[in-house]
């Protein structure tokens, strides 16, 4: 991956006239690089230089594949939800991932360089769209798609084609056809049952402690149907209308004795959540989901990561984030808030917007 200076000092060797902007670019960013430059340039800029070309074109072409495709598809692909999936059921270790990543991205580089080339023969003036960053992830999703589509074809390809000993069973035929029946599920279910019982018994514990509000967990156990008080009953879950209904929410509305039951719900879940994080880790650890900050709703980076409201605005004035730590630069949150929200299962992933589709919220965002 080129992105040092000589490379960008090749960028105006080839391109003088980039000069003025680049001091321009340069009086903010001194530790500019050859990506963050070609990024500002714009594609349509990067297009007509590259049509411009004659027999430099070659050498440019290669600078725009190390120091622009390359970068670029590194990253969308560390952040491709589909890949990291697929190879995280595979139990792929994370160092080979990222060169598994690398390895990817420099591939689909030259397929890119390719369609570019294909572009500037033909000397269409839309042909700067294969170097916008819109077309680079339509083609990042398309690949990865292919890319699983075929090691899935190949593995129950190479499944079926496995030979048998004939002097042993069939081992499909010793499959129970109900998962349900078989030890490993068995045991899954038992330690699912084991820690539901157990986060049952405190929420039992909470509702008979003196010193804890009532209310709150009352609405729990009724939304959700728990049967830990006369109000409810095991398996009943409730709507929000027929909770105050049976708790007699008082109200002048019933909008407002419906708000009333979200404040409570919401409190209610926030002790249940803060009693999972302190009295049982275990339970914490196994069901703790990531939450991106990047698409987090406000409540939800409020009560699942319990942010504060300052960090909640500078949060979503600073999205997106690539990784964790940015949180930290770009003064987020302090450094020694950063492994709170971790353990509570803070995670930075990229996600793109598509303009076309995206809500007037999403784009705000």
């Amino acid at each position: 991956m080129i992105t040092g200076s000589a490379d960008l000092d090749t960028v105006f060797e080839l391109a003088p006239e980039w000069e003025q902007l680049r001091r321009n670019w340069q009086a903010e960013n001194r530790n500019t690089a050859a990506t963050e430059f070609l990024n500002k340039v714009g594609a349509k800029a990067i297009f007509h230089k590259a049509l411009a070309l004659k027999g430099e074109r070659e050498r440019f072409l290669q600078l725009l594949q190390s120091a622009y495709y390359q970068p670029m598809l590194t990253k969308m692909l560390g952040c491709n939800q589909n890949l990291r999936r697929f190879l995280g059921q595979r139990h792929v270790a994370p160092e080979e991932q990222r060169g598994q990543v690398i390895s990817f991205a420099a591939e689909l580089s030259q397929k890119m360089l390719a369609t570019l080339v294909k572009q500037l023969g033909s000397g269409q003036e839309d042909g700067f769209k294969a170097l916008l960053p819109a077309y680079v992830q339509r083609s990042v999703h398309n690949a990865v798609i292919d890319y699983i589509r075929n090691e899935a074809s190949w593995e129950r390809q190479t499944l079926q084609d496995v030979s048998l000993d004939p002097q042993q069973d069939d081992p499909r035929s010793s499959v129970a056809d109900d998962i349900t029946f078989t030890p490993e599920h068995r045991i899954l279910s038992g330690e699912q049952v084991s820690q539901l019982n157990e986060l049952r018994c405190n929420l039992d514990a909470m509702l008979k402690d003196p010193q804890t509000a009532k209310e709150p967990l009352i609405v729990v156990d009724c939304m959700f149907g728990l049967g830990l008080t006369p109000k409810s009953a095991t398996g009943q879950e409730m709507t929000m209308r027929e909770c105050c209904e049976k708790l007699d929410l008082q109200g002048e509305t019933m909008a407002r004795r419906i708000a009333k039951c979200q404040v409570l719900l919401d409190k209610g879940l926030e002790m249940v959540r803060q009693k999972i994080y302190k009295d049982m880790p275990g339970i914490a650890e196994c069901w703790q989901r990531g939450l991106n900050v990047n698409t987090a709703s406000r409540r939800e980076l409020a009560q699942q990561l319990g942010m504060t409201e300052g960090e909640i605005d500078r949060c979503i004035k600073n999205r997106q984030f690539s990784r964790e730590d940015e949180l930290i630069d770009r003064g987020v949150v302090k450094d020694t808030r950063l492994p709170e929200l971790a353990k509570k299962g803070a995670v930075a992933a990229f996600v793109p917007v598509d303009l076309n589709s995206a809500t007037a919220r999403d784009i705000t965002d």
